[in-house]
């Protein structure tokens, strides 16, 4: 086992796209401040995300996949073999940053590393997205191409001028 003491990763520095999310993210209510959040968010994403479309995919989620998961218990679960990366959102109300801090110390994996999104909750994806795929770039793409299992290349056409 190699890396079983990774630095944490601060994600508090906001990427340019994110410094209009990370006040409202930090000061939110939970449920009804979820919502007015996803809502500013998605106004500015494309048409095909609608609000609508996470909410029946979440009840959906809900109705099948809930209980099973509460019937799961991964305090326990802390040896892998496979890389662990673990975003987390400090002021997430959801899922406990502390918590998810003390189980990833005891996480034993070929390597880990722990992503403390300094200015996001439960939704760091959403909150930060710049920040958000910047880490999956440089730290889970290399992983996966390592393991070789990225997605394959693109294939592009043409001269490569402006269209």
């Amino acid at each position: 086992m190699t890396d079983l003491k990774p630095p944490i990763t601060d994600a508090h520095e906001p990427a340019e796209d994110d410094e209009e999310y990370s006040e409202e993210s930090v000061n939110r209510q939970e449920n009804e401040g979820d919502r007015a959040l996803l809502r500013r968010l998605l106004d500015h994403r494309p048409d095909n995300l609608k609000l609508d479309a996470i909410g029946k995919g979440s009840a959906y989620t809900f109705k099948h996949l809930l209980q099973p998961l509460f019937d799961i218990d991964l305090d326990d679960t802390t040896r892998f073999d496979c890389p662990v990366i673990l975003f987390v959102g400090q002021h997430d109300h959801t899922t406990s940053h502390e918590l998810a801090e003390q189980w990833f110390e005891r996480v034993q994996a070929p390597s880990k590393r722990l992503v403390l999104f300094a200015d996001s909750a439960h939704m760091a994806m959403l909150e930060q997205p710049g920040r958000f795929l910047m880490h999956l770039v440089t730290d889970v793409l290399p992983l996966a191409q390592q393991a070789g299992d990225a997605a394959p290349a693109e294939i592009t056409r043409g001269d490569g001028g402006v269209l």
